[in-house]
């Protein structure tokens, strides 16, 4: 990966990660007396997961916590392949959002390695409350499967304009 193309991956990466840590100590501040209603379903309400998505698996914090190391690690490995500023972008909202939720499980540890759990703000009302990293990870991880499907569909219809010609 060349230093421009890194450079990419890394301002995103941090921004993204400040933009979490930042809610999340807002919220944290904000919101533990009494939630914030916005607008129509959306609240802002303070919850805290020791799970994954959707509050699975709330007691294997520490196995989430080292899986989402693996997957941070090759998240960056399959990045180092990526050609698109798009790519990268997007990239770096999946690792900035999986710093993020990592960083809430390290330092908010009470009872032992990656035992925090992680902060969550965002309710709207008909899915599970979420926070930036979590919406990062998942416009990261939509973003390249569409552009992976656009890609293999260019691809396969040039395939077939190939054989056509033969």
């Amino acid at each position: 990966m060349s230093e421009k193309k890194f450079g990419l991956l890394l301002l995103v990466t941090s921004v993204w990660l400040a933009i979490d840590l930042v809610t999340k100590q807002w919220a944290l501040a904000t919101l533990e007396d009494e939630p914030k209603h916005i607008l129509g379903p959306l609240w802002l309400r303070l919850a805290r997961n020791s799970g994954s998505a959707f509050g699975i698996a709330s007691n294997y914090g520490v196995w989430i916590g080292l899986l989402g190391f693996a997957i941070l690690i090759a998240t960056f490995a399959i990045a180092r392949q990526f050609q698109s500023k798009a790519s990268l972008v997007l990239t770096g909202l999946i690792m900035g959002g999986a710093i993020g939720n990592l960083a809430d499980r390290l330092f908010r540890a009470e009872d032992g390695f990656l035992s925090g759990k992680v902060v969550d703000f965002i309710d709207l009302t008909w899915w599970p409350i979420f926070n930036f990293a979590d919406m990062g990870i998942v416009v990261g991880l939509l973003g390249i499967a569409t552009m992976m499907i656009m890609h293999h569909s260019r691809t396969s219809a040039k395939e077939v304009e190939m054989e056509k010609a033969a």
